[in-house]
């Protein structure tokens, strides 16, 4: 498989989003309706449950990256925005919780409109995790998650992580992204021992084979989901392409 397609098979597109938001709206005891049609066009989900309503748009990733994600992510607050016509109904944006659409959000840390217009946000993973941001919760939300993000992004680029001295923060970030790929690299960047892994290798998962350890001893772990995003960091650091596992064959 090549690059490309590699990258195409990374996309966390609308309707996959839209499937595990309905999984985790029944499972939390809302009934739902897709494709409402209401007074200023039509609304992707609604969900009622004891008396609430709940309308939301979503949205999902496609093969434009970061431009992309901002035109989906800003198209689906002016859908929601001109479809708030319910008084009494409470409105939401799905979206994935990727590295582009992270990368939106950081633009709006620190902004009142979601709060200020009653909109929640909800982050869909794609091991099915999904969560409700109330609007008053939405820049905590937005504080924590820049943080992490500027904590741990390697520099220039918000689609790779470096994990260094945290294991915890490691397999939490293979737990939430099992199509995403790991570097696993030594400190002393010596091209003979560094491999590229998809983030489900035996390798690199689960229990260390020697020692006890992923990120605190020789070696630190480079993530992300986009494996052209590791081939370029790799590149820029070791001047050549790295090497790939031979066991998972990324």
């Amino acid at each position: 498989m090549g690059e490309r397609e590699e990258l195409e098979n990374s996309v966390f597109r609308e309707h996959e989003v839209l499937a595990i938001l309905i999984k985790y709206l029944k499972e939390e005891g809302w009934k739902i309706k897709q494709q409402i049609k209401i007074d200023g066009g039509r609304i992707d989900i609604g969900a009622v449950k004891e008396g609430e309503i709940l309308l939301i748009e979503a949205k999902g990733e496609d093969k434009g990256g970061y431009t992309s994600a901002e035109m989906n992510f800003q198209m689906g607050l002016g859908q929601l925005m001109s479809r708030m016509k319910e008084k009494g109904a409470k409105y939401g944006l799905a979206f994935p919780l990727t590295g582009d659409f992270m990368k939106v959000l950081q633009k709006y840390r620190g902004s009142f409109a979601f709060e200020k217009l009653g909109i929640y946000l909800i982050p869909v993973e794609r091991d099915g995790n999904c969560r409700m941001i109330s609007p008053h919760e939405v820049i905590e939300f937005l504080k924590d998650l820049t943080d992490v993000i500027g904590a741990n992004r390697e520099e220039g680029s918000v689609n790779v992580i470096k994990f260094e001295n945290d294991d915890e923060g490691y397999k939490d970030w293979l737990r939430r992204n099992p199509n995403g790929y790991v570097i696993n690299c030594p400190y002393s960047l010596n091209p003979n021992n560094m491999f590229l892994h998809k983030a489900t290798c035996h390798t690199i998962s689960g229990s260390p084979a020697r020692g006890d350890t992923w990120t605190c001893g020789q070696y630190f772990k480079i993530c992300s989901n986009e494996n052209a995003e590791l081939e370029r960091w790799a590149r820029e650091r070791i001047n050549r392409r790295v090497q790939y596992c031979r066991h998972c064959e990324p």
